[in-house]
């Protein structure tokens, strides 16, 4: 039993390492179109992302140097979301006049069909996401569905507390702090950047170089699956979900193609914060 163990801990270390390296080196393709825009008008579209790859070394030198360790001991990636939110509203703020510009990107007003069918698009994607690891854990892929931690058994740092050591009135203050932020990074800011660089430079970028559009839709979702995993099995869901979020943005271009993929987005993860929030358990929210 230790040898069959050992033998699905390595061949999942294969499979989520070539994935996470693919997922990880996504942020320096838009921080490398942002710096050498190919396309003016589509090179913003990468700008958000950009802005929050710059973050984390960011955050990560500033709770060094002022020795947040001391005062702030485990919140390293806590402390991080406050940059990733400042970083990337800075950044939308500035692509704010290329959105209204770009009138191709179909960032026009919507109709209520359209919401509503985001609406129901989210509920399902929330839906899916917190069934998804049961399926995994029925199939062997990982050792617990709730959490759903990958079988070496490594804990994600999303899943800690964020009122982990906080326990004066005071400093339980500064917990909901981290989790307003987290909330807002989660809810409004992600769907927005994923959109933006996912289903509009990704998709529109591989058009410019000849590919069907087809291929451009599911390149687009299994790109998107790979960034930002957490557990093996997890790309699956995930790359089904970036297909439904690609097609909603594909499939009515001319009226308001990206604002019902935002939504979608954006109703499926505040439901999964809002679970996470409600039942303290914080690995809910890795979305």
């Amino acid at each position: 039993k230790q040898h069959v163990h050992l033998h699905r801990v390595v061949r999942q270390g294969w499979i989520l390492g070539s994935m996470t390296f693919l997922g990880l080196n996504l942020p320096l393709i838009a921080i490398y179109f942002t710096l050498f825009p190919s396309l003016a008008i589509r090179s913003w579209c990468c700008f958000p992302m950009a802005a929050k790859s710059f973050a984390g070394p960011v955050s990560a030198a500033v709770y060094q140097g002022f020795k947040a360790k001391e005062w702030a001991a485990g919140k390293e990636r806590w402390f991080g979301s406050f940059f990733v939110a400042l970083f990337v509203s800075v950044s939308l703020f500035f692509v704010y006049e290329s959105i209204q510009i770009d009138q191709n990107l179909g960032f026009s007003q919507c109709v209520s069909k359209d919401l509503l069918t985001a609406v129901g698009i989210g509920l399902f994607g929330a839906w899916m996401t917190n069934t998804w690891p049961q399926v995994c854990y029925k199939a062997g892929w990982i050792d617990s569905a709730d959490p759903p931690t990958p079988l070496t058994g490594e804990v994600q740092a999303e899943g800690l507390s964020p009122y982990e050591g906080l326990t004066t009135p005071t400093q339980k203050l500064v917990g909901h702090g981290l989790v307003a932020v987290r909330v807002l990074n989660v809810g409004v800011l992600v769907p927005v950047i994923d959109t933006l660089f996912f289903r509009a430079f990704v998709f529109r970028e591989l058009g410019v170089l000849g590919a069907p559009e087809l291929l451009q839709v599911i390149s687009a979702a299994a790109l998107w699956g790979c960034y930002g995993m957490h557990y093996k099995g997890e790309w699956v869901m995930k790359f089904v979900f970036g297909l439904i979020l690609q097609m909603t943005a594909v499939i009515n271009p001319d009226t308001c193609s990206f604002v019902p993929t935002i939504v979608a987005h954006s109703v499926r993860n505040l439901i999964l914060a809002a679970s996470a929030v409600s039942t303290r358990k914080w690995h809910r929210w890795n979305v």
